[in-house]
């Protein structure tokens, strides 16, 4: 996988990459702030699967998450924006923007719960002979996240393109779900 984590600050991005390193296969690109994304997007060719865009840069300069829809390495991309819990100013752009957005990630990040619970997940029976239900409408979003359930562990994944068809098969699949 590859990820652009865009932030101005240095100690955010690692602790980003960390977090996510323990997680997957992924190369990283750090950028600090819009005019090193946008000079990085005119020059790249490679496909981006995750985008972390930090809330203070994303709300000087909304049209970067726009750009980053209208590229072609990055239109299928998940966009996580990360935000601070002091400023919720970011929940009116959010809502601006629709779903150009794909999740929201408050600071501090805890990547030791996280990798905790994970990890614990992966070494329990629970993961190796259950399925989980994965319902997203976006197919490019729904593959990636298929990845990440199979190398969770997860026996079978079965998927939904839309809340209706989710219902449906967890009303015929419930028991194994």
């Amino acid at each position: 996988y590859l990820a652009l984590v865009i932030h101005a600050d240095k100690v955010q991005r690692s602790t980003l990459q960390n977090y996510l390193s323990t997680m997957a296969q992924i190369e990283f690109v750090e950028l600090e702030d819009e005019s090193q994304t946008l000079q990085w997007l005119e020059s790249a060719t490679r496909k981006v699967d995750f985008v972390f865009l930090s809330w203070e840069i994303s709300k000087r300069v909304s049209e970067l998450v726009h750009r980053l829809r209208k590229t072609e390495n990055t239109k299928t991309s998940l966009i996580f924006m990360i935000a601070s819990p002091e400023d919720f100013e970011w929940i009116r752009t959010i809502f601006g923007m629709g779903d150009l957005i794909d999740n929201i990630l408050i600071k501090p990040f805890r990547p030791q719960t996280f990798i905790q619970r994970v990890k614990q997940l992966m070494k329990s029976d629970v993961s190796k002979n259950s399925s989980v239900l994965l319902v997203e409408d976006d197919p490019d979003a729904r593959g990636i996240i298929r990845d990440y359930l199979v190398n969770f562990g997860f026996s079978q994944v079965i998927e939904a393109s839309d809340g209706a068809a989710g219902f449906e098969l967890l009303n015929t699949h419930g028991g194994q779900i």
